[in-house]
């Protein structure tokens, strides 16, 4: 033996795993690896070969050669009192071992070959290696058999395997024509290997197997070693505690659990002692139940040369890894780097194992993490299952492969994700796909953005060059303490749903990547929902910090600052609530929505590019609650037709508005701050020390209020239209102490526009503001009586505005846009006019996307109501091209490709999409072509984009197709009369394909 051998032996002592033990763990040697270090140029762009020169990664230790050919002894034994029993599947059609005069399986002849001549027999010992080998190691053997010359019973003692196997030795060295110096192909002087196989052991005493229920052991069970034809063979113990000169198995009842238990086995030999944990059933040393071998093992022992990736690729072509040998793999740094295998179990190796076990492994994309400087086998690799566990269930989990409808992605922000330790890699492997048996998938080497399409995490500290679109009903979790870097114009779109969880301890911190310029923050858009709590929302100095479109989110105990506008809502009820809203230009932006603010502090609007309001409403009807407004250049300023509730039903408004400029500006269109009513909404608000006015009503605006502290006395700091019937005595909200002696009630210029009680007006807007909350059913029925009843009155004049708006915000573009034309020519020269050019401004940009006369309208807008503030932020959205339902919708449920129009089509086949009848009541049938087999979907949606029900989802092949929508929602309901949008998305099955999507437009007049 030479001393390296003894060395090896030494450090190996300790190895309880070289017991085959069906996936149980003994221990594990120190054993670091790295990967190969020369490369040679490949034939892709970003891709390179590692150079072919076989090695061994550090700390694998070979007992026997691993390339060339070895020749095996394999020596099947039997007792004098054996029972033949009949078991077994492939290539063993009788079962057992039958009795022979031989006393050999009937499988044993392919069991091996005892020649070098590749192809070897399928399913044999040596066509196993080869293949695993790529050619570069062939196994071959000498098959004899020995009849034991006792009964079972004499060697199911301590020592009794050892005392067979030398018993076997001696006998065949003595009558058989074999010599053992032809079983030394490294002429070390040792023999190589020797594989014993048994049909049964039966008992398990303490020696035999060690005291183990394996069925395997890589030695030979007697300690020390004989020498036979002056070679020597290692007994290598009595247990699994070191390796000999060869195997001992028992139970082999079949070819293919002979072939995987000898191969198990062997694999110890070229490897060393000790298990590699975390591979269950995809490693020869934990091959339960499914033999092939994984690129880790085939890299480590130098058998094949992964191709590295050096650069992103697009499309790249992943073959299934043990038929063809190829594999991938992408650096993470100077030590680390990913392994990627295509497992489809079409080997013939895995196919066996699906007679024995009845089940193949789940298919698809495998991600290895290999870690050349762990300081033992379990440590050098780390399996990145799909469900984010490491050790792989034998019966093949569908959840354990990356592939279409499982996993698509492997990001720094996945579970599991492709970070070293805490910090992100920048790589990530995406749009995962299966073509047959191949798998195409994208690689992107400086991943710091882009979209997100399944469950993801964001972690630790990161920067964002790009901006994130969450998609796919994905869940996007930002965990406390993560601090998110946003490069010049990226920013957070999400279109499913959002989840920022910090803590008060450890917040959540959005903000710029340098010490200048700006990003784009945080957009919901229609249809998404999430949260936002104890988070930093910092430097969107160029937009908003939050936009919220369409939809109703969550925001809480969150400081949004040094931005343009700290927070923009459209069409939302969204509840915000504990937050600070501070040093922006602008504090809340809020249009046609009915969001609740709660205990919110919104202060230091300085208005240098717009009003400086900490409040702005648009035809909104808020409710607000416990609020501080305070330094802003306008405390809270409302206008067209809007209905700010300063409280709810039963509750107490406790509002503050204080250190303003003006504290509250109703600036026309029939616009009212609501401060309270007694016994019904709001009240016990305070509004003092604003510096100019704490209360300004103009024109047709109203500031009213009941059951208000005022810091003034009556007449000395308000103007315009501003009542209140209850004025209280003292400060509620313990402000500033008692307020100064009021002369009667605070009323000042201006009366309600009908009569002398309250004005119809303002009950319109409260009915609207129920509607508005969903308290109100009816209401748009109530409201057209209105308009043609009153016509040509105020009240009616303000109902026809509405009726326009509540047409918008219903996605009828074309019914709010005559509407509005209508309203406009009836109010022209006055403020309501202000009302009529909103809905227009936004039925052209936002709901036809037309942004040439969006803005003819606005120059008209701006020419006559220059002092109305809501011309600043149109003229912003209209600069900026951002359209909260165009641009939004096209990276939202829609799914569109192009980034433009809403509703754009890809270009195909003429004549693919269409429906009839249309104008339709109540169902129509949507017809379809399909040029080539795919995955289809058809969905109706309304103007505003939201989904109203999913008509096919199935993959379908090529030919005409038709479907029948009844006019009802996916929940049943029928929907009411208007413009439906109906859309058909196809993923073709060819990878070479391109997606393609189509739209028509269809009427339901019921």
């Amino acid at each position: 033996m030479t001393s390296s051998k003894q060395l090896f032996l030494i450090l190996t002592f300790a190895i309880y795993c070289s017991l085959y033990s069906h996936g149980t763990l003994f221990g594990q040697t120190i054993e670091p690896l790295c990967g190969m270090s020369q490369e040679t140029q490949g034939s892709l762009p970003g891709m390179s070969k590692s150079n072919n020169v076989l090695m061994m990664a550090p700390g694998i230790t070979s007992r026997i050669p691993t390339t060339g050919t070895v020749r095996a002894l394999v020596i099947f034994v039997r007792f004098q009192d054996t029972v033949f029993q009949a078991s077994g599947c492939h290539n063993d059609p009788d079962g057992g071992w039958p009795h022979t005069q031989f006393g050999l399986p009937n499988w044993a002849n392919n069991f091996i070959d005892d020649i070098a001549s590749p192809p070897y027999t399928e399913g044999s010992l040596s066509d196993f290696f080869y293949q695993m080998s790529d050619g570069t190691f062939n196994l071959i053997g000498d098959i004899h058999f020995y009849q034991a010359a006792n009964n079972f019973s004499f060697y199911n003692v301590a020592g009794g395997r050892g005392i067979l196997n030398q018993e076997a030795l001696n006998a065949l060295d003595q009558t058989a024509n074999l010599n053992y110096a032809d079983y030394d192909a490294d002429s070390d002087g040792e023999v190589d290997l020797i594989l014993f196989v048994y049909r049964f052991w039966g008992g398990f005493p303490t020696d035999p197997f060690a005291g183990f229920s394996g069925s395997g052991v890589a030695n030979l069970g007697f300690t020390g070693s004989i020498t036979l034809d002056g070679k020597t063979i290692l007994g290598g113990g009595t247990g699994g505690f070191g390796l000999g000169s060869g195997v001992s198995m028992h139970n082999s009842t079949n070819l293919g659990f002979a072939r995987r238990l000898a191969a198990h086995e062997t694999g110890h030999h070229l490897y060393g002692g000790g298990h590699f944990d975390h591979m269950g059933s995809w490693g020869i040393f934990d091959a339960v139940d499914f033999i092939a071998m994984s690129a880790y093992e085939k890299v480590a022992i130098g058998w094949v040369a992964p191709t590295v990736i050096s650069s992103s690729i697009q499309n790249l072509v992943i073959q299934d890894a043990n038929t063809t040998n190829k594999y991938y793999r992408i650096d993470i740094n100077s030590t680390d780097y990913f392994l990627l295998e295509n497992r489809q179990a079409l080997s013939v190796y895995e196919q066996f194992e699906f007679c024995n076990n009845g089940a193949l492994p789940g298919t698809g994309l495998m991600i290895s993490h290999i870690t050349p400087t762990g300081t033992n086998k379990a440590s050098h690799l780390r399996w990145e299952p799909a469900d984010n566990t490491f050790g792989i269930g034998s019966s093949g989990e569908s959840t354990d492969t990356y592939k279409p409808g499982n996993k698509i992605q492997f990001t720094p922000w996945t579970r599991p994700n492709s970070n070293d330790g805490s910090s992100a890699t920048g790589i990530a492997v995406t749009n995962i796909r299966q073509s047959g048996n191949d798998i195409i998938v994208d690689i992107d080497l400086d991943f710091n953005g882009g979209d997100i399409t399944e469950d993801s995490w964001w972690d630790g500290s990161l920067t964002i060059d790009q901006t994130v679109v969450v998609e796919n009903n994905a869940i996007l979790t930002v965990n406390q303490g993560t601090t998110v870097n946003f490069d010049p114009g990226a920013g957070l779109i999400t279109n499913a749903t959002l989840t920022v969880d910090g803590a008060q301890a450890s917040p959540v911190t959005f903000d710029r990547s340098g010490a200048t310029g700006s990003w784009d923050g945080i957009t919901f858009n229609p249809g998404s929902s999430g949260i936002i709590k104890d988070a930093i929302i910092d430097h969107v100095n160029n937009g908003d910090g939050i936009n919220i479109q369409s939809a109703s989110p969550t925001i809480q105990n969150t400081t949004i600052r040094n931005c343009l506008w700290g927070l923009n809502l459209n069409t939302s009820n969204a509840v915000i609530q504990n937050c600070i809203i501070d040093n922006s230009d602008a504090g809340v932006f809020d249009r046609y929505g009915a969001a609740q603010y709660l205990d919110n502090t919104v202060m230091n609007s300085f208005g240098a590019l717009t009003d400086g309001d900490g409040f702005s409403f648009a035809s909104a009807s808020p409710g607000l609650f416990r609020n501080v407004v305070d330094g802003n250049v306008t405390g809270v300023t409302g206008t067209g037709a809007a209905l700010a509730a300063f409280g709810g039903n039963n509750l107490t408004g406790n509002n503050v508005v204080r250190n303003n400029g003006v504290g509250l500006r109703a600036s026309g269109a029939n616009t009212f701050l609501w401060l309270g009513e007694t016994g019904n909404f709001g009240g016990d608000n305070s509004v003092y020390s604003n510096t100019v006015l704490d209360a300004q009503g103009l024109s047709s605006g109203w500031v009213w209020a009941e059951s208000t502290w005022w810091g003034s006395p009556s007449g000395g700091n308000v103007s315009g239209n501003v009542i209140d019937d209850n004025p209280l005595s003292s400060d509620p909200n313990q402000g500033a102490g008692p307020a100064p002696a009021l002369a009667g009630e605070l009323q000042v210029t201006g009366n309600p526009a009908e009569g002398s009680g309250p004005s119809p007006i303002f009950d319109l807007l409260k009915q609207r503001h129920l509607h508005r909350t969903g308290k109100l059913p009816g209401f748009m029925n109530m409201l057209r009586g209105v308009a043609n009843s009153k016509s040509g009155t105020a009240l009616g004049k303000v109902a026809k505005g509405l009726l326009a708006v509540e047409h918008y915000l219903d996605g009828q573009y074309d019914d709010a846009l005559a509407t509005a034309r209508e309203s406009k020519a009836e109010v022209a020269g006055t403020d309501l006019e202000a009302l009529a050019l909103l809905v227009l401004f936004d039925a052209h940009l936002y709901g036809k996307g037309d942004a040439s006369s969006a803005g003819v309208v606005l120059a008209e807008l701006k020419g006559k109501y220059a002092d109305v503030g809501l011309a600043k932020r149109l003229q912003f959205e209209l600069d900026r091209g951002v359209s909260s339902k165009t641009q939004q919708l096209s990276a939202s449920q829609i799914s569109f490709q192009d980034k433009g129009a809403l509703f754009a089509d890809t270009p195909r086949n003429e004549n693919q999409l269409s429906n009839h009848p249309n104008p339709f009541n109540p169902e129509t049938r949507i017809q379809y072509q399909l040029p080539e087999a795919g995955f289809v979907q058809v969905k109706i949606y309304n103007l505003v984009g939201q989904e109203i029900s999913t008509l096919v989802q199935e993959q379908k092949g090529s030919g005409a197709y038709s479907v029948v929508w009844d006019g009802r929602d996916d929940s049943g309901i029928q929907v009411g009369s208007g413009v439906y949008i109906y859309q058909i998305t196809v993923q073709p099955s060819s990878p070479d394909a391109r997606p393609f999507r189509q739209n028509g437009k269809m009427l339901l007049v019921r």
